[in-house]
């Protein structure tokens, strides 16, 4: 099995167990640039649909625009960026 293939098959267990929280490092890193959007909306989709906390790390700058709130690392202090409230 391919990593992109783990990590949908990841991504796709945390969705069947109903975690009512997901943690996901990186979750795009071994997908295509449209199987990683994909993912990421449907994550959102999830979350807000049903409530759900997703919490994602990433280096991949257009995540952020799937996210209630959005935060850097910048030097080793959290900075908020991007905020719904």
């Amino acid at each position: 099995m391919s990593q992109g293939e783990k990590q949908r098959v990841a991504v796709a267990r945390a969705l069947a167990n109903h975690a009512s929280f997901i943690i996901g490092d990186e979750p795009t890193g071994s997908l295509s640039t449209q199987q990683g959007m994909d993912i990421v909306g449907l994550l959102r989709d999830v979350a807000k649909e049903e409530n759900r906390c997703i919490v994602l790390a990433s280096h991949d700058q257009r995540i952020a625009a799937f996210a209630d709130r959005v935060f850097y690392l910048n030097d080793g202090e959290v900075v908020v960026r991007k905020s719904t409230e």
